[in-house]
C-alpha cells in the first residue's frame, strides 16, 4: 500500500513488455528456457479489475497478435485456455496485463497481454520477446532461479499467488504516460 517511483524503464520495441527498476527488493523468477508443450499447465497472477487474482490455464499454441491504437505491431504471442479463476467471474481479467506466467516450478513462461473473454483464452507474451528485452537491460536470461518452495498446481496456486504478492514479487504498476 505504498507507491515507489520506477526507473529504468525499457520498453520492448514490438512487443506489449517494459522492465523497470524501484527500490522495493524482492526474489527473483527463474526463466523457463526449455520447449514448451501443448496442454502444458501454467499460472498467471495480477490483479485484475484492480483486485488480488489468479488464472491457471493451458497451453493451445501460438500465434500473432495483432496491435492497433497507440501503436501498430504484430507480436508473435502464446494462447492458453483458461481453466479456472480466482475469484471466479465471468468478466474480463483487465488488469491482470503484465503480470507474470510461470510454470508448475514457478519459472517464467510468459507475461499476461490480453485475452479473449467470449472464447475463454489468454494470450501472453512469447518467450524470444522476453529474452530480448531481458538481455536488453544487461540481466542474464537464465539467472536467479525461482525461489517458490513448493510445485505449483491447481490445489495450491491460489495460496502461492497471495504470498507472491505478500512478498512483492507480483505487485499492482500503475503507468502514468503523458
Amino acid at each position: 500500500r505504498t507507491a515507489t517511483r520506477a526507473f529504468d524503464i525499457r520498453v520492448h520495441p514490438n512487443a506489449d513488455l517494459a522492465t523497470f527498476r524501484s527500490k522495493v527488493s524482492t526474489g527473483p523468477f527463474g526463466f523457463e528456457t526449455g520447449p514448451l508443450r501443448r496442454g502444458q499447465e501454467a499460472f498467471h497472477f495480477g490483479y485484475p479489475k484492480g483486485k488480488p487474482g489468479a488464472v491457471r490455464s493451458e497451453l493451445m499454441g501460438r500465434t500473432t497478435l495483432k496491435i492497433r491504437g497507440r501503436y501498430n505491431t504484430r507480436e508473435p504471442v502464446l494462447v492458453w485456455v483458461e481453466r479456472d479463476r480466482v475469484p471466479a467471474s465471468s468478466g474480463p481479467l483487465s488488469g491482470i496485463s503484465g503480470g507474470p506466467v510461470v510454470d508448475r516450478d514457478g519459472e517464467v513462461v510468459g507475461v499476461h497481454v490480453a485475452g479473449s473473454k467470449r472464447r475463454g483464452r489468454n494470450f501472453t507474451s512469447a518467450p524470444s520477446s522476453i529474452r530480448d528485452l531481458v538481455s536488453a537491460t544487461g540481466l542474464d536470461f537464465t539467472a536467479g532461479r525461482s525461489a517458490l518452495r513448493e510445485i505449483l498446481a491447481s490445489e495450491n496456486y491460489v495460496e502461492i499467488g497471495r504470498q507472491l504478492r505478500k512478498e512483492l514479487r507480483v505487485a499492482k504498476v500503475i503507468c502514468d504516460v503523458a
